[in-house]
């Protein structure tokens, strides 16, 4: 569902690269204004923010993320899988795995002790094998999400403001699409 007009939310739409390059594939060369774009959108430190890009597929948006994602510790990129749209519960799973990956990453260990309480269910979950994670996605979805929207809150008690970035929505599963998008509103105070 969209996000009303929000002073939280960056939009950038039709991601164009400059320049292309190769035969069959476009290949992304340049992004200079799209670039600049993204890293105005996403030097912010006053409060939590939702940036969405969209453009053509194939022509290095994830890429660009990532890039800009390397260099601005005030974002947090969340990418979902491609292949998870013919999964119910996949693109969920898939969220929190990388959830648990950034608190490992971001939080110091006497950090994630000081969440431990609130990081637990999210921790026991990803520690469960595959298949056991899937049929938790498929059959109790808004504990899952409870558990992404942990994570979310301890990065933010711990990091400040942040922004955030959900690369490849389009490709989220039929199960997983409204709990991910209560989970942003929830993120962004406007649920």
């Amino acid at each position: 569902r969209p996000i009303p007009g929000s002073d939280n939310l960056a939009y950038l739409e039709n991601i164009q690269a400059d320049v292309t390059a190769g035969i069959g594939k476009v290949k992304p060369v340049g992004f200079k204004n799209e670039r600049e774009a993204l890293k105005t959108a996403t030097d912010f430190t006053k409060k939590a923010r939702l940036t969405i890009v969209r453009g053509q597929g194939g022509i290095g948006k994830s890429t660009l993320l990532d890039e800009v994602e390397r260099q601005n510790s005030n974002l947090i990129v969340l990418s979902v899988d491609p292949g998870s749209e013919k999964v119910n519960g996949k693109s969920i799973l898939s969220i929190a795995n990388q959830l648990a990956r950034i608190l490992e990453k971001r939080l110091a260990p006497e950090e994630q002790e000081k969440f431990e309480r609130i990081l637990k269910p999210l921790k026991d979950y990803v520690t469960q094998s595959d298949p056991d994670q899937l049929t938790e996605a498929q059959t109790n979805i808004s504990a899952v999400k409870d558990y992404c929207q942990r994570a979310l809150q301890a990065l933010t008690l711990n990091m400040g403001a942040f922004v955030l970035a959900i690369d490849d929505v389009h490709h989220l599963d039929g199960t997983s699409d409204e709990p991910t998008m209560d989970m942003i509103h929830e993120f962004l105070g406007e649920a």
